[in-house]
């Protein structure tokens, strides 16, 4: 688990090409149109199918950015079968339903 929490920091770190701590829509896209992240994300059996959909649930505050503790725990949340990308971005349409 520790393993797996060092590396999604360090795969932050490589989105972050701003090195702004922060992530933003188009550099996580950016970073998933690559092979390696892409391939790192499904091998934690995170969907990349939807980035848009992806970034809204890693963005836990909202802001329109991903700091790296969201992105960190909003990662291992999402860890597992791809069903669990799914499951979130239902929980997410809810909430965001019931604020409407």
């Amino acid at each position: 688990r520790w393993a797996q929490v060092d590396n999604l920091k360090q795969i932050f770190q490589e989105i972050d090409e701003s090195k702004a701590n922060q992530v933003s829509i188009d550099e996580l896209e950016e970073a998933l149109a690559t092979n390696k992240m892409s391939s790192f994300m499904e091998s934690l059996g995170i969907s990349t199918d939807d980035v848009w959909s992806l970034f809204l649930l890693l963005d836990a505050d909202e802001n329109g950015v991903i700091d790296l503790d969201e992105f960190v725990n909003g990662c291992m949340n999402l860890h597992g079968p791809a069903k669990s990308l799914q499951v979130a971005k239902m929980s997410f349409e809810n909430k965001v339903t019931r604020q409407a």
